[in-house]
């Protein structure tokens, strides 16, 4: 029977609080704990002071206007709340006050309440991690890959100096070929504007630096 209502208590608290992180809400608590890299430690929900029927709890989060009026305003209309008497949130020194009827089980509720949206934000500062390692992971890839397609250029750049014993380079040898090819298509084929084109392709090129 026991084990039967610490589930059912699990999972009122677990609605309860999606309720409090809706979407919405959720996004606005994301963009706030990106906004620090030391945000997590900031962000939890933190018991600064309690004594039966009352407790005051600090957050970082609650100095933020929207997400302070949103948290109250979900406190004061979720029905499983209604054992609570008084909610007070400070906006400068991101604290919630709670004044409730005290029992065992209100108790236990409260504690759960708050252990769960730690979770939440613990969740968050993972799923951020996890996408700063992504980020760092394509940004070494794509440097390894200029890397690579820069070291690959100059060889071929030293192979075509070399093959015209230094009278031509990479980028002169590529735009006079297609300047060459753009003439050739404007007047032996008479493609137009691809012709056209291709001849101011090689003049860009051409120019590129002077």
């Amino acid at each position: 029977m026991g084990i039967v209502a610490s589930t059912v208590g699990f999972i009122a608290i677990h609605q309860v609080i999606k309720l409090l992180l809706n979407n919405e809400n959720l996004a606005h608590f994301q963009q706030k704990l990106n906004m620090d890299a030391n945000s997590e430690k900031l962000s939890k929900f933190e018991l600064v002071h309690a004594i039966k029927g009352r407790r005051r709890y600090r957050s970082d989060l609650l100095k933020d206007q929207k997400f302070a009026e949103d948290l109250k305003r979900k406190f004061d209309n979720i029905s499983e709340f209604a054992f609570i008497n008084k909610i007070k949130i400070n906006n400068v020194t991101g604290s919630i006050l709670l004044e409730y009827l005290s029992n065992d089980s209100n108790e236990k509720y409260i504690d759960d309440l708050f252990s769960g949206l730690n979770q939440n934000i613990e969740k968050l500062e993972s799923g951020k991690e996890l996408e700063a390692k992504k980020r760092s992971t394509i940004s070494k890839r794509l440097t390894y890959l200029n890397f690579v397609m820069k070291k690959s250029l100059n060889k071929l750049n030293s192979s075509v100096a070399n093959s015209t014993y230094n009278i031509l380079d990479l980028k002169t040898f590529v735009g006079l070929l297609f300047f060459g090819l753009g003439g050739y298509r404007v007047l032996t084929l008479k493609e137009f504007p691809a012709g056209p084109q291709m001849m101011w392709w090689g003049y860009h090129i051409l120019n590129i630096d002077k």
